[in-house]
């Protein structure tokens, strides 16, 4: 209680402050001054929060870029490396190599055999990425297509050696020059030399080597897939550190292709070279393990971050101005015709006497004024209205004392009548006014508007005595209810009606009789008035609800009692009717069971 206290006066004493201020300057102040400053200051906060985050987003970025690289040299070299291994394998081959070397130790040629050279062709004309491919013994090559990679002869050849003496089946060499061309002399070529063991199937030792070449220029641009050449420096190296292949943005070999056989210990990060500062991811691929590292330009992409932002900030302090002018002028448009509607209000007398207020335009302040106009003339014609109601409200209320009737006076007379028909000897009139006397007492109930279900039934069954004297006790009637039913509490006058309509449409000649239950069902309290009368031609058997027939059919009182139920209790309840199987008119009334006492 003491903090919403606080609070209260807190509000409180914030709102007198506030009201002591003109509404023109709050209007200004909450229109404009306030949102300008928000606007600047949001628009600094999102620049910082926007500087942050795009900086790691573009981080995110280049290791997006360099998964995807590595994603594609793992593809790449698995293409080639796959179906090679399983070229050295194969046993055609390996049979070849070991004959090869057979014959190079014997020098028996006769029963050597080239049918190997048919899968070499094979394999090297579905990857159509190499650029040689070369098949070798323990001491020589054996094929080459289409040109050598290594010298032909095991002492001159360090790929063969290294092949031989090698604990790794598969060799990545790098980048280097191809041995044959150096042997004979002609033009120097550089490429990604890959080598694959042959080993005997008998003794697992190693019987000749499978070599490919691969040029690095195809081999860098299959990998970078059509990146941004001015984004993105690729270097890739072997696990010895050997260069395998690099991708250096045009303006940035110079200052990069200086310094790459330096930086093979380089971690990821962002490392300064040459004066600018470069984000350097770096990954390790499969299956050779070559270190995949890629550096991006940190300086350019922070600058042209850095130009977006303050482009943003400028686009953003041009709309705060604009913001400023418009919101001043919509508030200006608001501000004079409320001050002179203000000026018109603090006028003596109403606009009817003094004069309406003029006010151009098609808003709502217009309406505003126009409504008040209008006011100022209903007001007066109001009050002259309110007069004549007042005295016709007098006049009717004396009319309705002097047309009430005293319930008692009433009461007393029919006693009287009673009484003289019982000396007389004459029981039917004696029971005809008993029955008319306790129905009236029971209908007028001193102007209460609830009553126990069992003052109800009351009032129903001396209804049907009288009915029934009217008839010749053609009609006949019986109730059902549990005690436990009767004291609950109901809206008065609600079975006499439906009595009265079963009554008017279901006795034609003969007897009527009629069922009056009150029991519970699911969540309702029912009571049913059922009838053998001829029921209503116009409906089916289904249940129909009263709200939903023809007035003309079952009579206005049912609907005014349906209509009172559905407005005490709720929607789902009411009065339905439902022709029965056989003959005659079934009437439920749906009542909730919290009538009832112990609910």
């Amino acid at each position: 209680m003491k903090k919403a206290g606080f609070t209260g006066w807190i509000q409180e004493r914030i709102t007198v402050l506030l009201r002591k201020v003109r509404l023109t300057k709050r209007l200004l102040i909450s229109s404009v001054a306030l949102p300008a400053i928000t606007c600047l200051f949001i628009i600094l906060l999102l620049s910082i929060t926007a500087y942050s985050t795009i900086t790691g987003s573009e981080r995110e970025h280049v290791e997006m870029v360099e998964r995807m690289i590595q994603y594609n040299l793992n593809v790449y070299l698995e293409s080639i490396i796959t179906p090679l291994n399983a070229l050295s394998t194969k046993t055609s081959l390996v049979s070849a190599v070991n004959n090869y070397n057979k014959v190079i130790a014997t020098n028996d040629w006769s029963h050597y055999s080239t049918e190997i050279s048919g899968d070499i062709f094979s394999y090297f004309a579905d990857n159509h990425d190499l650029y040689s491919i070369e098949l070798t013994g323990t001491e020589s090559s054996i094929i080459s297509f289409p040109d050598n990679i290594t010298s032909g002869k095991l002492e001159s050849s360090q790929f063969m050696r290294r092949m031989q003496e090698s604990g790794k089946r598969i060799v990545s060499f790098g980048n280097c020059v191809m041995e044959n061309n150096t042997v004979l002399q002609k033009e120097e070529k550089r490429k990604i030399v890959i080598g694959v063991q042959i080993k005997s199937k008998l003794y697992s030792n190693v019987i000749g080597s499978l070599f490919v070449s691969i040029d690095p220029e195809l081999f860098i641009e299959k990998i970078a897939m059509g990146l941004d050449e001015s984004l993105y420096n690729i270097v890739v190296r072997t696990a010895d550190d050997f260069l395998v292949s690099a991708k250096l943005c045009p303006e940035e070999q110079e200052t990069l292709g200086t310094v790459l056989e330096e930086l093979p210990d380089q971690e990821a990060g962002v490392l300064e070279i040459g004066g600018t500062n470069y984000l350097v991811s770096k990954s390790v691929t499969n299956p050779l393990e070559w270190n995949l590292m890629i550096f991006t330009n940190y300086d350019r992409m922070i600058s042209k971050l850095t130009q977006k932002i303050y482009l943003c900030i400028l686009i953003g302090i041009i709309l705060v101005v604009i913001l400023v002018l418009v919101t001043f002028f919509v508030s200006q448009s608001i501000i004079r015709p409320i001050n002179q509607l203000v000026t018109a209000m603090q006028q003596d007398e109403l606009p009817a006497e003094n004069g309406e207020i003029q006010l151009t335009g098609s808003d709502e302040l217009t309406y505003l004024a126009q409504n008040f106009n209008e006011m100022g003339i209903r007001i007066h014609t109001l009050f002259r209205e309110n007069m004549e109601a007042q005295d016709q409200n007098r006049k009717i209320e004396l009319d309705s004392l002097q047309a009430q009737i005293n319930p008692h006076m009433l009461y007393n007379t029919l006693d009287s009548i009673n009484w003289m028909a019982y000396l007389s000897g004459t029981d039917r009139i004696c029971d005809i006014i008993h029955s008319l006397s306790a129905f009236y007492r029971l209908t007028l109930n001193q102007g209460k508007l609830f009553h126990s279900i069992q003052d109800e039934l009351e009032q129903v069954e001396y209804y049907l005595m009288l009915e029934q004297f009217i008839y010749n006790d053609k009609i006949s009637y019986e109730i059902q209810v549990n005690d436990a039913y009767s004291d609950g509490v109901i809206p008065r006058i609600i079975l006499q009606p439906i009595v009265e309509n079963a009554i008017l449409h279901g006795f034609v000649s003969s007897e009527l009789h009629l069922v009056i239950r009150v029991f519970a069902e699911k969540e309702f309290l029912m009571i049913t008035v059922e009838d053998n009368g001829s029921g209503i031609s116009a409906y089916g058997k289904e249940e129909v609800p009263v709200s939903g027939m023809n007035s003309s059919t079952n009579g206005y009182g049912l609907k005014n009692i349906d209509e009172r139920l559905k407005l005490i209790y709720g929607e789902k309840y009411g009065i339905t009717l439902q022709n029965q199987e056989e003959k005659g008119l079934l009437a439920r009334v749906y009542l909730p069971q919290q009538i009832l006492p112990d609910t």
